[in-house]
């Protein structure tokens, strides 16, 4: 599990970053993603989690659950099927993308490649969730400008 599925912190919210520093349009959401990824890197994220905030927002509550679950399920799979290797060793628990994978199934470079296709899985998940509540967030603000304006 911390391999392939709590990577860059619980919800996999390395995704969440990488959608936000590509596609977000809010200067205050980017100063955040971007103050996150570093700790992101080895599982710390609630610099993210708190300063987005995920906590108690109903628009990304579901990626939060979703993303974990399905990179899980596809590690499950792939290491059911004998695509990897299964981990041999537990990883402490701030390992990079990849590299926790690695070393965890004894060397297997395609758990490195599974752990990265899981954050990649996770980006794809939180994409449109961040898509729409960017969007959102930004047209909510210009209606409010309009309204000072007026």
């Amino acid at each position: 599990i911390s391999v392939f599925s709590i990577t860059t912190g619980a919800g996999l919210t390395g995704g969440l970053l990488i959608a936000i520093l590509i596609f977000s349009k809010r200067e205050d959401y980017r100063t955040v993603a971007k103050l996150s990824v570093a700790p992101g890197i080895f599982n710390i994220n609630e610099p993210i989690i708190f300063g987005m905030p995920i906590v108690y927002n109903p628009f990304l509550a579901l990626p939060f659950f979703l993303a974990p679950m399905a990179s899980a399920s596809l590690a499950y799979f792939a290491i059911k099927f004998e695509i990897v290797k299964p981990m041999l060793a537990q990883m402490p628990w701030p390992s990079p993308v990849g590299i926790g994978a690695f070393v965890g199934s004894g060397g297997d470079w395609k758990a490195a490649v599974l752990a990265v296709l899981c954050a990649v899985l996770a980006f794809v998940i939180w994409f449109p969730f961040i898509k729409f509540y960017d969007n959102k967030l930004l047209k909510e603000e210009q209606e409010k400008a309009k309204e000072l304006v007026a």
